[in-house]
């Protein structure tokens, strides 16, 4: 096989460029190259380049979010890990909060879904430079506020939390010795005087303890020792208290304490406890109390130890008091054991009536033990060690936290769960001390991770992640590193959707050998998606461990492990749901010798179905599919289609064919790591095979359609390699430096020195951005990341980031520019390019997803702002959002028009309506701008601010997705006159709008053929696709609830406007989900349409539902309505409103009390860019009859406010003047009003007329001729 070898090493000196030919140009617009006379210059410039990511330039050491020279920005980190600490289940059983290691996270408990997130400063204000961020150790609910939790941590600051408000401030207080190891919450004084007392453990050596007691002041807290303890050897240090704060139990190391008064505190001078302490048998790892509700109140105590054992002392206050000094300690200290736990006993609690204790560990088993007859239930097959157990407040939920960053809610009598929360389960670093570890094992469990953990993104679905996670940290970290899972991510949500097996589990209790070290689950070392995303390729490596061939001959161990070694290829077909993937094929040892050999990389092919893999054996494979067939016939599968197989297309040979066991070095006698890395061209024509030992490889250019390998280079790394990426025409290598290299001008770009951090040298990653045509580098630097973005043109990085925690995945979605970074501490991080629109800012910080209104009341904490309006159509809303209504004396300078229609701001809306002081006034100004301006602002609508930037945000981004997928929502492919419109596709009052839109509705099934014509308005929507415009589908449906919910809410308040009760308008709601639509409009500019003077935006009309809401998406003046006198009024845009106007079925409704508001938009003027609105259209239900509507409608209007309508025709001569014509009205063709509204729509989009509706539409073309 012919190639041409080049081995000239001096050319590809880091510093050194190859001179170009004259001839030579390049395919793109280069930087202008530096003069003979800067040449001298190049060697600085790398040398600077180095300095920088070796940190001695740049800010390295803090994350700076927003814009900068670069414009590439870095998130603020997403999710995190849950702590071993006690969840917090409200004593109502409607909200969990979790306690993250920078945060504390509200999950409502019906559904699962987070409802706040409230980030804990860890690191504060005034501390030095490169200090450590503290550790959360404690979290308790305040005893006084059930809207309030305390928070330590392990700096000695403790924080009073309001979780029922994330923008809340929070109060803080720093403990005397500026250290915390644990805390619980009692409370002195009785009744309305009583207060929170917090009780800190204070420690700065693990073989001693302070407990402060502290009232919190407006000054400086009040404290009171109340312990202090000293026990030699390390351990943990535990308190707990009784629910009345008359008992305390607490642990150190293997030494117990309980300390108990006999009465209620007034004051913290007044906290007073007795104590008495003893050794237990074992190390203490868990403890609960229970005090019994007899008059004679007895305290039982459970212990758990880390050898296994739990130790239940029955009565022990009383007990020990009794003896006194007459026993001896041992007889004193007696206590009833209880074992099943094979290690360290991680959560023990009593039941609330003490017949039962519940139990869990490393098992992954929840035990529950009948105290009477010791007769054991379990709870099996968790998905990782139980960590933490809490007993509901009503006792018929358990709350179970897992080691695998998962919690859960059990329900205590069919040990069912009813929510689940789930974060990134991918392998984190330890936040505490393992408490398995407190004893000596035969097996240890690294600080660190180890090794990166493979990643990936699914073409299609840039929001889900895929990573490879193991049975719980415990088990993934433990004795050789294992994670056989891979676990889908919804990063917008921020929930996991799926978590699935790729190679063999162990899911069973007995998880560990006979001599107790863990069982190893084999690794799953790469993933990766093929080009449509259709296909997933797993590889999966298990050996021995060392420690189960001890009894092995020296000589013979290495060969032993090598020929028990198991590698497989697997090949999954991806469904285009949620469900899990099903295996297509299985390679066993894909690259093999006489004996298994690693897979070294596996890469996708970026255009077609296909991967290809390199091993050590010195070969690059091929994987293809093809059509599975039985004796020449398809296989077919259950729903018709063909099936296919993986099979190995190609093998090129590129290293000596020996594999591992050949590789020796002959000096030393030593074995030589084989390393290797594979990618192809941007265009799949090319494969890129990085192959060799230390220093000495070389990398191969082959023609992925022949195998042939058309160019060799040589000298591209140095040290060890790590990775190899393709961004056309370069060549990215990362090894023990970064190096750039031009294969069409066959010259080094730059290289860059990598510092050489011991034992961090595995955590190097590299991923290429081939949509924004930039690479990622993250480099461990101790305990932390440095990142940076480069350019392959240039040495110079564009942006260079640090963040807290090590990186240990960096992955590029297909689809979209920008990069997602994992760390070791379970959190994510993006970095995007600001002036990319299809960057990753679909995937958001926690704090910045649209979650539920902050305020929950302590008496109803189950309201939900995202729940639709209830019955007596009332709404949550926050009663502090509302200010003032403008008077109306003040509208004309305020809007340069008469006071007859000047668009007054109803503000303090339900505020002002549910008070009894303030609602008369506002229903009286809100009838005037009814019935003497026709049109209102509406300002504070119970909506966050966040909602409207996003839904105008995700509305604007909808016009700059490609033409092809804009028409493949068009609105003549359906009959519902949903979808997307081109520009000037709709007609109004006889003339073209020049607009271009998408219209959407509250969703509904298609109809039945039995049911009327107009009912194929109730339809699906025509949402364009997920990966094309990703969040907006989410966005516009919340939108569009809330929007519902709160229009059906301002509609009762406009039937007492008009002296109406509240509910005359609900007969005419549909029973099913209203008929809701909405518009996102964009109106260009007079230059972009090629017109001068005026052009029409929308003409002159009215809108066919009951009432409208308009937001205004941009700055631009161009919405004008039409006051009593004719005369056109400009509406411009106010900050923080949406305009209100009346439509056709209000009018009808109200018998011309409330008269439809006409108005029409101009096109923005000549180089003032496009105009963007996104109107709300309230529908009321379509079968209604136009009969109905004016001999009953709402009921009798009261005589005063319709004798106050016609004052103000009378005012203005008697007459309303009106462009547009009222329709909703007996005596036509239309019976009802989906039969108006059908005719009106097809009026307006003649396009979906002619191919749905041509009877209608001709009939129209007639009525309009003979008019």
């Amino acid at each position: 096989m012919a190639s041409n070898k080049i081995s000239t090493k001096e050319r590809y000196d880091l510093n050194k460029k190859r001179k170009r030919e004259a001839g030579e140009t390049d395919k793109k617009p280069k930087r202008v190259r530096k003069t003979p006379a800067q040449q001298d210059a190049q060697a600085a410039d790398a040398g600077a380049a180095r300095k920088l990511v070796n940190g001695q330039s740049n800010t390295l050491n803090g994350v700076q979010k927003g814009q900068s020279e670069s414009g590439w920005r870095i998130s603020k980190p997403m999710g995190g890990r849950m702590l071993d600490l006690d969840p917090i289940l409200t004593d109502d059983d409607q909200y969990l909060i979790l306690a993250y290691n920078t945060s504390i996270q509200i999950y409502a408990a019906v559904d699962s879904l987070l409802v706040r997130r409230i980030p804990i400063p860890t690191l504060a204000l005034n501390a030095p430079k490169n200090t450590k961020p503290a550790s959360i150790v404690g979290m308790r609910a305040s005893k006084q506020s059930a809207s309030h939790v305390w928070v330590a941590l392990s700096d000695g600051r403790v924080f009073h939390v309001d979780w029922t408000n994330s923008s809340a401030s929070m109060d803080v207080f720093e403990t005397q010795s500026k250290t915390a190891k644990a805390m619980n919450v009692v409370s002195v004084g009785s009744g309305k005087s009583a207060q929170d007392v917090v009780v800190v453990v204070e420690a700065d050596k693990s073989s001693r303890m302070d407990i402060v007691a502290y009232l919190k002041t407006d000054g400086k807290p009040q404290s009171r020792n109340i312990l202090s303890l000293k026990k030699s050897g390390s351990g943990l240090q535990l308190l707990e208290a009784s629910s009345d704060g008359k008992v305390l139990v607490g642990a150190l190391n293997d030494c117990l304490f309980i300390g108990s008064t006999s009465t209620q505190a007034e004051g913290l001078q007044d906290l007073s406890y007795e104590f008495v302490s003893f050794d237990a048998p074992d190390i203490v790892t868990s403890i609960d109390l229970r005090v019994s509700k007899s008059k004679k109140a007895k305290v039982d105590i459970a212990v758990g130890g880390a050898r296994g054992g739990i130790y239940v002392y029955k009565d022990a206050i009383a007990k020990f008091l009794s003896l006194g000094k007459q026993k001896s300690e041992k007889e004193a200290v007696q206590a009833q054991k209880y074992h099943w736990h094979r290690r360290a006993v991680h959560s023990v609690k009593w039941s609330r009536d003490g017949n039962y204790m519940i139990s869990g560990g490393s098992e992954q088993v929840m035990v529950i033990w009948q105290m009477d007859t010791s007769h054991k239930n379990f709870l099996p097959h968790l998905s990782g060690s139980v960590e933490n157990i809490v007993v509901s407040t009503n006792g018929a939920s358990y709350v179970v936290h897992l080691d695998d960053n998962s919690a859960m809610i059990v329900s205590t009598a069919e040990l069912k769960p009813t929510a689940y929360v789930s974060g990134i389960q991918s392998a984190s670093i330890n936040a505490s001390i393992p408490k398995d570890l407190l004893v000596n094992r035969v097996w240890s469990s690294p600080e660190n991770v180890r090794r990166p953990i493979p990643a990936a993104i699914r073409a299609h679905e840039q929001s889900k992640l895929h990573v490879c996670v193991g049975n719980g940290r415990q088990a993934t970290m433990s004795g050789d590193f294992s994670a056989p899972l891979l676990q889908c991510f919804d990063l917008e949500t921020f929930t996991s959707v799926s978590k699935q097996p790729l190679a063999r589990t162990q899911p069973t209790e007995s998880n560990i050998t006979q001599k107790g070290a863990p069982i190893d689950e084999p690794l799953i070392t790469h993933v990766a998606f093929s080009a449509d995303g259709k296909w997933l390729a797993s590889v999966d490596d298990w050996k021995p461990a060392e420690r189960d061939v001890e009894n092995i001959s020296p000589d013979l161990r290495d060969q032993f492990i090598r020929e028990r070694h198991e590698v497989y290829l697997k090949f999954w077909e991806v469904g285009s749901d949620d469900t899990q993937a099903a295996l297509v094929s299985r390679i066993n040892a894909p690259h093999a010798t006489t004996q298994p050999e690693t897979v070294l990389d596996l890469a996708a092919d970026p255009v077609a179905s296909g991967f290809a893999t390199i091993g050590s054996d010195g070969m690059v494979r091929l994987w293809r599919p093809r059509v599975r067939q039985s004796q020449g016939i398809v296989a077919k599968g259950n729903d018709g289609r063909d099936l296919s197989s993986w099979s190995c297309a190609k093998v090129i040979a590129i290293g000596d064919g020996l594999g591992q066991e050949a590789a020796v070095d002959l000096v030393h006698a030593t074995r030589i790591a084989t390393q290797g890395s594979v990618t192809f061209s941007e265009d799949g024509s090319t494969i890129f095979a990085a192959f060799g030992g230390v220093d000495t490889g070389m990398v191969f250019v082959i023609d992925a359609m022949s195998g042939d390998i058309i160019k060799t280079l040589e000298g591209l790394w140095a040290g060890e390699l790590k990775s190899i990426r393709s961004l056309s025409p370069f060549l990215v290598i990362l090894s023990n430096d970064l190096r750039v290299f031009d294969v069409v001008g066959d010259e080094l770009r730059y290289g860059l020195d990598i510092p050489d951090i011991p034992s961090m040298h595995d955590l190097l990653l590299l991923e290429v951005d081939r949509r924004s045509r930039h690479f990622a580098v993250s480099m461990p630097m101790g305990d932390s990341s440095s990142i940076g973005i480069f350019d392959p043109e240039d040495s110079e990085p564009l942006m260079v980031r640090s963040i807290p925690h090590r990186a240990v995945s960096l992955v590029a979605a297909p689809d979209t520019s920008g990069f997602v970074v994992l760390d070791d501490s379970a959190q994510v991080w993006t970095l995007a390019e600001e002036s990319d629109p299809s960057s990753l800012t679909a995937i958001q910080p926690l704090e910045e997803l649209q979650l539920d209104a902050p305020v929950i009341d302590d008496e109803a904490m189950d309201s939900e702002d995202d729940e639709p309006a209830t019955e007596d159509n009332e709404m949550d809303v926050d009663e502090d959002k509302f200010p003032s209504v403008i008077a109306p004396q003040h509208l004309a300078d305020i809007f340069n028009a008469a006071p007859a229609f000047a668009g007054p701001s109803i503000e303090e809306m339900f505020y002002k309506a549910d008070d009894p002081a303030t609602k008369g006034e506002f229903l009286r100004q809100l009838r005037h701008a009814l019935l003497e301006v026709g049109f209102l602002y509406l300002k504070n609508v119970g909506e966050p601010a966040e909602l409207f930037d996003e839904v105008i945000t995700k509305g604007k981004a909808f016009f700059d997705i490609p033409e092809d997928e804009k028409h493949m929502i068009e609105m003549k492919n359906a009959q519902s006159f949903l979808g997307y419109s081109r520009l000037a596709a709709e007609i109004t009052a006889g003339d073209v709008d020049y607009r271009e839109q998408i219209d959407l509705a509250t969703e509904h099934p298609l109809p039945k053929s039995e049911d009327p014509l107009y009912y194929h308005l109730l339809a699906p929507n025509q949402w364009p696709a997920e990966s094309v415009l990703p969040g907006f589908r989410a966005v516009y449906q919340k939108y569009m609830r809330r929007m519902g919910a709160m229009s059906v809410r301002f509609t009762s308040l406009i039937a007492e406007a008009i002296g109406l009760p509240a509910t005359a308008f609900d007969k005419y709601f549909a029973d099913k989900d209203q008929h809701h639509k909405l518009k996102i409009v964009k109106y260009p500019d007079l230059a972009e349409l090629g017109k001068t003077g005026q052009g029409q935006g929308v003409g002159p009309h009215k809108d066919s539902m009951l009432s409208s809401y308009l937001l205004q998406a941009s700055e631009h003046r161009g919405l004008q309505v039409q006051n009593i006198k004719g005369e056109w009024i400009d509406a411009p845009p106010k900050a923080g409103t949406v305009v209100v106007t009346i439509g056709q079925g209000l009018e009808a409704l109200t018998g011309g009390v409330c008269v439809s508001t006409t108005h029409r938009v101009l096109s923005p003027a000549a180089g003032s860019g496009p105009r963007f609105s996104i109107p709300f259209f309230q529908g009321v239900d379509l079968d209604t009859d136009f009969d109905d509507l004016e001999k009953v409608g709402v009921g009798k209007v009261p005589e005063e406010t319709r004798q106050q309508r016609q004052q103000v025709i009378e005012r203005n001569g008697g007459a309303q003047l009106d462009d547009v014509e009222f329709t909703f009205r007996t005596g036509g063709k239309s019976k009802t009003l989906g039969e108006a509204t059908l005719r009106n729509r097809v009026k307006s989009h003649p396009d979906v007329g002619e191919r749905w509706y041509p009877d209608i539409l001709k009939d129209i073309r007639e009525e309009q001729a003979a008019a």
